[in-house]
C-alpha cells in the first residue's frame, strides 16, 4: 500500500505542477478587474490574447484574438498606467445590432467588446 501511494503521489504533484501557470481557455467574466495583457504571436499569426482578470478569484484566461478585444485591452492598459484599478465590463448588444450576430456565430473571430473605466477610490472602499 505504502508503494501505491507513493507512486500516486509523484503522479499527481507532476501533473500538479505542469498545469501551474497555463492560462485557461476560457470566457472571460461579464465584469472583472483588468490586472493586464499579452497578445500571443504563434507562426508570425496574432492567435489569442492572455488576460489576466481579478473576479471572485485573480485567474489568466486565454481567449481567441480579434482586433476590438486588443483594442480594448489597450484602452484598459493606458487607463491602468494611472496607478487606480480598471474595471472591464462586457457591452451589451442590441438585437438589432448586425455585429452581434456575427460575434456568437461559431468559428467567429469577434470577440465580445468590452468598455473599461477607471475604479474610483470611493467605489474601492465605500464610506459606510
Amino acid at each position: 500500500m505504502i508503494p501505491l501511494a507513493l507512486g500516486v503521489s509523484v503522479v499527481s504533484a507532476k501533473v500538479y505542477d505542469a498545469r501551474l501557470g497555463y492560462a485557461v481557455s476560457a470566457e472571460l467574466p461579464v465584469k472583472f478587474v483588468y490586472l493586464g495583457h499579452q497578445v500571443i504571436v504563434e507562426r508570425n499569426r496574432k492567435t489569442g490574447i492572455e488576460v489576466w482578470a481579478k473576479s471572485a478569484g485573480t485567474r489568466l484566461y486565454r481567449v481567441a484574438y480579434s482586433r476590438s478585444a486588443e483594442g480594448a485591452m489597450d484602452v484598459a492598459r493606458e487607463q491602468a498606467k494611472a496607478g487606480q484599478p480598471v474595471v472591464m465590463q462586457r457591452r451589451q448588444r442590441s438585437a438589432a445590432d448586425p455585429s452581434s450576430e456575427r460575434a456568437s456565430a461559431p468559428h467567429s473571430n469577434a470577440e465580445p467588446t468590452y468598455e473599461s473605466r477607471i475604479l474610483l477610490p470611493s467605489d474601492v472602499d465605500p464610506k459606510r
